[in-house]
């Protein structure tokens, strides 16, 4: 029952090429010590569809033509790509797959920030069946090890289902499917009341046999005011061109 942290920031990335920003690099982002070391559990031996329809539903790591891309804080974009302002955010698009093989390498950006509530913790001990004390109750978790009820790891993970979506999507796509997680890591106890925020780098872009891009993009879930992630996960997932 783990959670996130340390902040990324930076000064403004150089222009972008093409129709989408390559390289919106956060300059001075910082890599987290070791947080790809040590993964625990492997891919998922097949893929299955991320729900994507276009909508805003929690799950769908692609969207069609005309949806965000990146999520950056507000003022670190440049460049010639599709922009769109959400609140304390900036967007861009990746136009297509092939754009997205270019971006190997980048980091990101950031989603919004998520409280993590009580009743959020309840909720999901309900449905996951873990009612360990150090989640669901606050008084006794206050003289526990965490000094508060801690959100699951698996919760935390379970954000990125939320959070990616913000972060990375790709147009002129026919559709997108997860094909899992390869490397996670739950680095630090995310307590009730705190906010937490992934943050993204395109780690791989290959080409599949059948046609698709396959995107492992690694995702730190921070923890605000934190300097120790909570979670750092590889997360899989494949792009099929439209048309």
């Amino acid at each position: 029952a783990l959670g996130a942290a340390g902040e990324l920031h930076g000064p403004r990335p150089g222009p972008g090429q093409g129709r989408m920003l390559r390289g919106a690099k956060v300059a001075g982002a910082q890599r987290h010590a070791g947080r790809v070391e040590a993964a625990v559990g492997k891919q998922a031996p097949g893929c299955s569809p991320s729900g994507h329809d276009g909508d805003d539903r929690g799950g769908a790591v692609v969207a069609p033509a005309g949806a965000f891309v990146f999520a950056l804080q507000a003022g670190a974009v440049t460049g010639t790509g599709a922009a769109e302002r959400r609140g304390q955010q900036m967007a861009t698009v990746f136009d297509n797959t092939g754009d997205l093989q270019a971006a190997v390498g980048q980091e990101l950006g950031f989603s919004d920030w998520v409280e993590i509530t009580q009743e959020r913790v309840n909720t999901f001990a309900d449905a996951t069946g873990d009612h360990q004390w150090i989640h669901v109750d606050p008084e006794r978790a206050k003289d526990g090890p965490f000094g508060a009820p801690i959100a699951h790891g698996y919760l935390t993970l379970s954000l990125i289902s939320m959070m990616l979506p913000q972060v990375i999507t790709v147009n002129n796509v026919a559709m997108g499917v997860n094909c899992g997680t390869d490397k996670v890591r739950f680095l630090a106890p995310v307590k009730v009341g705190s906010r937490v925020r992934a943050g993204g780098e395109l780690v791989k872009a290959d080409e599949t046999r059948d046609g698709a891009v396959q995107a492992t993009i690694r995702v730190t879930i921070e923890i605000e005011g934190s300097d120790k992630p909570a979670c750092v996960a590889d997360t899989i997932s494949r792009f099929y061109p439209a048309g």
